[in-house]
């Protein structure tokens, strides 16, 4: 039986040019954690200082090799952290949760994303060019694994090894763990101490105390309920994963009618499928699945076009997808159907094939050589 503490322990303020700011911990927590019975194991999510400093040297080291080096990488132990620690230390047991060999693998893929993305390349075709977003895109999408889901696992590990009695992770972690329940861990109850961002963007705005010199607090919510936004925001790297992975958006024994996409230039981010539920003449509607999430749609599907009106379903989105209708229009071309797609603040091209299964590059090919 574990008590869990979901924690933002900081966050950007300010408009066009944002500033990173911690809080400290909220009053409330730090006496929640001394009245514990002495002698309790403590689970922070964090590495020891030292630790910190390995993974920092091995990120500089890695970046060396590669031609490039960075001087202020940024890895430390969170000032939100050291305050908790500074208050219970006396009195309980403080076990590290972070795994180093993690951060090493989370370094290696960072570095790599990096030195891909900041290439200057010329292409020779539309295919080269593809795939270089391709790569660009799907490091990125493993440095988000790495970072969400891998040190997720080995929070998770570590709590179970250790019979931690208290957990406090970053708020991603937890109001996924409360929401999923599929860890193994029988946490009792759930809290969480939030970052006030907004009364430290007010200070911004108002006062004349530079920020440095303004103590962020933080909001303790006894009972808390998981966000469900930063729970979608994982469901839609693990469909992005699946992607890249398998091919498709979601499992299922089902397959999809129509594969697309509605980014070509970025093919597989915009990569879709969508599924017809219900004909009526000329008459379909279903739901579309994309890396944003679920969508309804509506429309007419005659032999020489599919046009459609898409809805994101906002309780399965995450806060990417646009919250208004989204018509689409286009024309077939043998099994493809090319088009645009938007509403009255923008107009983008899409392309869509149908087919269960689609290379994404092929389908944004297809889209260019019909321009």
């Amino acid at each position: 039986m574990t008590k869990l503490y979901g924690i933002a322990h900081g966050g950007t303020v300010g408009f066009i040019i944002g500033t990173d700011v911690e809080a400290y911990p909220s009053d409330d927590i730090i006496s929640e954690l001394q009245s514990l019975p002495k002698g309790s194991k403590i689970g922070l999510e964090s590495l020891t200082e030292e630790e910190w400093i390995e993974v920092e040297n091995n990120f500089k080291e890695l970046g060396i090799k590669e031609g490039f080096e960075e001087e202020n990488v940024g890895y430390k132990r969170a000032d939100y952290w050291n305050h908790i620690i500074e208050a219970i230390s006396d009195q309980h047991e403080i076990i590290f949760l972070e795994d180093k060999e993690t951060w090493f693998r989370y370094n290696q893929i960072e570095i790599q994303f990096h030195k891909i993305r900041n290439e200057d390349r010329e292409y020779n075709t539309a295919k080269e060019e593809l795939e270089h977003n391709e790569e660009t895109y799907n490091l990125h999408l493993l440095s988000k694994k790495v970072h969400q889901i891998d040190r997720d696992n080995k929070l998770l590990e570590n709590i179970r090894a250790n019979d931690v009695n208290v957990v406090l992770v970053g708020q991603g972690h937890s109001d996924y763990w409360m929401h999923t329940k599929e860890h193994g861990i029988d946490f009792t109850s759930y809290s969480t101490d939030i970052a006030d961002l907004e009364s430290a963007q007010m200070h911004m705005i108002y006062s004349s105390i530079p920020m440095d010199d303004f103590t962020v607090s933080s909001n303790f919510i006894k009972d808390a309920i998981p966000d469900p936004y930063l729970v979608l925001e994982r469901f839609g790297l693990e469909r992005a994963l699946n992607l890249l992975e398998n091919g498709r958006i979601v499992d299922g024994n089902i397959e999809p009618n129509f594969v697309g996409t509605w980014d070509p230039p970025n093919p597989s981010r915009g990569y879709f499928e969508l599924f017809i539920n219900e004909r009526n003449g000329n008459g379909v509607k279903g739901i579309i699945e994309d890396c944003l999430g679920t969508a309804n749609f509506n429309g007419e599907l005659t032999p020489k076009k599919f046009n459609f009106i898409k809805h994101y379903d906002l309780n399965l989105c995450t806060k990417e997808a646009i919250p208004r209708p989204i018509g689409y229009k286009s024309e077939r071309e043998v099994r493809e159907f090319h088009g645009q797609y938007g509403d009255s603040g923008f107009m983008a091209g899409f392309i869509m094939k149908e087919s269960p299964k689609e290379d994404p590059i092929n389908l944004a090919l297809s889209f260019y050589k019909n321009q």
